[in-house]
Formats: C-alpha cells, sequence, structure tokens
C-alpha cells in the first residue's frame, strides 16, 4: 500500500466498512494498493432491469409485493436515476432525525430501513412516486436486489414535507 492510503485502509478496517479482502481485490497488478476505485455519484438504471432483480431480495413479502406491483407501474418511466451511496450509516441518521416528518403518512418498512442502513456498507439509492405516494429503495450496487424499501403514502390530512432521496445522501456533516 501507498503511505497516502494508510489513513483510509485503518478507518475502514477499523469500522468494519471494508474488510481485507476489499483492498487484496484492488491491489494493482504489481500488488500495490493505490487506492479504491471511484465510483460514479449517479447511475441510470431501467425498470426492467430492477424488476428483474427484486424477487431475488430477502425483505418480507408484503413489502416487497407491495414494491414490485407499484415498480410495475412505473414501467412507463422507462429509467430512474440512482445515487451511489457510500455510507450507508448516513441514511439511517437522516431517517432517525427526520422520524416526525412521516408521523402524517402511512409508512412501511421504515424501522426495518433504519435498521439495515444503520450496520453500514454501500449502496445504490433511489426514489419513484407512485399517485402521489413514493418508495425508496436502498439495492445492491452489483445485483441491484433490494434490501432496505421505504414506502410512503401520504394522508389526506397529510401537509408535511415529503422527503427527497436526495437528502438522505446529501446530509450535511
Amino acid at each position: 500500500m501507498i503511505p497516502e492510503q494508510l489513513a483510509s485502509v485503518e478507518n475502514n478496517l477499523s469500522i468494519a466498512n471494508l474488510g481485507f479482502i476489499d483492498y487484496v481485490e484492488n491491489a494493482d497488478a504489481d500488488g500495490v494498493f493505490r487506492g479504491l476505485p471511484s465510483q460514479p455519484s449517479e447511475r441510470t438504471l431501467t425498470i426492467e432491469e430492477l424488476l428483474a432483480a427484486a424477487p431475488a431480495s430477502q425483505l418480507p413479502e408484503p413489502i416487497l409485493t407491495s414494491f414490485i406491483g407499484d415498480l410495475e407501474g412505473a414501467r412507463g418511466q422507462e429509467t430512474t436515476t440512482a445515487t451511489y451511496v457510500v455510507d450507508l450509516r448516513t441514511s439511517a441518521d437522516y431517517l432517525e432525525a427526520n422520524r416526525e416528518g412521516y408521523g402524517l403518512s402511512n409508512v412501511v418498512g421504515l424501522e426495518e430501513t433504519i435498521a439495515r442502513t444503520r450496520q453500514g456498507g454501500s449502496a445504490l439509492l433511489f426514489s419513484f412516486a407512485v399517485r402521489g405516494d413514493y418508495w425508496s429503495a436502498w439495492i445492491d450496487p452489483d445485483s441491484l436486489v433490494p434490501f432496505a424499501l421505504l414506502g410512503v403514502s401520504r394522508r389526506a390530512t397529510d401537509r408535511s414535507p415529503v422527503w427527497s432521496y436526495h437528502e438522505m445522501v446529501n446530509v450535511p456533516s
């Protein structure tokens, strides 16, 4: 490893965000780790590829079935843009800090999403609207399988703002 990467390696190993294998797999041909490849900040995904990956999720059947049904209804939009989240704990922090914002809404998956994103790691995050409601999905960047889903439907009396998934990614530190 080159000296400039020492702090990054130590930090990621100490919080178990990455393991030694991650660094071995990203070493150059000469065996020297010079840094992790940069991830694009956004990625365009097709609704069809998301629908193909969703059934492999281990999420509870009622939530997954509802998500897939609503995603099928979004086929007309063809693509969605997902944002790369480097550390999922920023999403957990955001959701916990803004829990009251969901008070007047019907929400599915909030506690499960907080618990899963609290574990850390990285993901792709996207949202899509359905009849005035919306889903936010945290998916594996390689397989596109969802591992956390948050569905929000606003009640008729709800005048609270609808939170943007970009706010969960771009939380000021």
